[in-house]
């Protein structure tokens, strides 16, 4: 029973091997056979297909690389022990040091000027979107506000993954460093400004519900607030001035107003 798990050259070659085999065939078998014999009968059998292609990755997949890791595991301990040693020290001390990066160091070298100079300039975030047609209907604030969410959104998760309590002061500095960062890439923008609580700018529902979709004369109020005009050119009526086009302006998320020089405006949800 010992020689058994005794790990020589050849019998890792032939594990390595018959283990490649077994993906190969498994994978062969499943086009043939597998694919034909799932499940069916539309939105009721979605759980039971998940569950058999699942059971068909770990038939081709997970006994061979099991094995594969067991075997290889072996023949590492038994053939270069002490360099197996080092190995996995190395390994803990690295998680060990990547660890200690994200939860004390990464929010200290990861600044809000740093994380700024990661995001895509708005020529790059342009020919991305039209890789997949995606602004293929938008008009040129439909773009500028689809970049600013995109922008914001991005420095945004950045500032969560390094702090499990939210800072506002911080969260703002992070918004301001980003859209500071790349504003004057976008046409006839001249400012702009990170509305952590837009409720702040109209006026009271009195004592309802704090949580509720912003209505025209609501968001209107918003620029009145700065003195400007709803932008009236996007692809669809944005801000509900004929229509009651289905939006997401929900009173507690985030807001960005956008300002251009010809005194109009846009707003955008600021989440991330």
């Amino acid at each position: 029973m010992r020689d058994f798990f005794q790990i020589t050259n050849t019998k890792l070659l032939i594990i390595l091997g018959l283990s490649v085999l077994w993906i190969i065939a498994g994978t062969v078998l499943y086009a043939l056979v597998g694919v034909n014999h799932g499940p069916d009968g539309g939105l009721d059998s979605i759980a039971d297909a998940i569950v058999y292609v699942f059971f068909w990755r770990i038939m081709i997949y997970g006994i061979p690389l099991l094995v594969s890791g067991v075997t290889l595991f072996l023949w590492l301990f038994q053939k270069h022990r002490k360099a197996f040693v080092w190995i996995i020290a190395a390994v803990i001390v690295g998680i060990a040091a990547l660890i200690v990066y994200d939860r004390c160091l990464k929010k200290h070298v990861n600044t809000p000027e740093r994380v700024a100079g990661h995001i895509d300039t708005y020529e790059e975030w342009g020919k991305e979107q039209a890789r997949y047609g995606t602004e293929e209907k938008y008009t040129e604030s439909d773009r500028i506000c689809e970049y600013v969410q995109d922008v914001i959104y991005y420095a945004v998760s950045e500032y969560h993954s390094m702090n499990d309590e939210d800072d506002l002061v911080r969260r703002t500095e992070y918004v301001n460093a980003a859209l500071e960062a790349h504003y004057r890439e976008l046409p006839h923008v001249e400012s702009w400004e990170y509305i952590p609580d837009v409720r702040n700018l109209i006026p009271s529902r009195g004592e309802g519900d704090d949580k509720f979709l912003l209505n025209h004369s609501e968001l209107c109020a918003v620029a009145d607030h700065y003195g400007k005009k709803l932008r009236t050119d996007h692809w669809y009526d944005r801000y509900q001035f004929n229509s009651s086009a289905i939006a997401e302006w929900y009173s507690w998320l985030p807001m960005c107003a956008v300002i251009y020089d010809d005194g109009t405006m846009d707003i955008v949800i600021a989440t991330g």
